[in-house]
């Protein structure tokens, strides 16, 4: 889109190239402002007492304590479960 806008200002390659770097680079700019995420670390037990840790942004604001339901689809999320099969332990930033 950067080359696209210079070509239309000036008429000439420079001017293309400069605007498609620009272009480029606000682009670049803007995807890692939109697609910034904080992530936490969760531990998680199991009822039979088996521990392990999901990292993942906390989307749901899960606090220790909330009962959680593992989902796998290729990766492993956790998110809130009112069953109450799993438990979140602690949370750390």
């Amino acid at each position: 889109m950067g080359g696209t806008a210079g070509s239309q200002i000036g008429g000439n390659t420079a001017v293309s190239i400069i605007g498609a770097v620009i272009g480029d680079l606000a682009g670049a700019a803007t995807e890692r402002m939109l697609t910034r995420t904080t992530a936490k670390e969760f531990i998680v037990e199991q009822e039979v007492g088996q521990r392990f840790v999901v990292v993942q942004a906390d989307e749901e604001d899960l606090k220790a304590d909330d009962p959680v339901m593992i989902l796998t689809s290729g990766s492993i999320r956790i998110t809130r479960d009112t069953r109450a099969r799993w438990f979140c332990l602690c949370d750390v930033t």
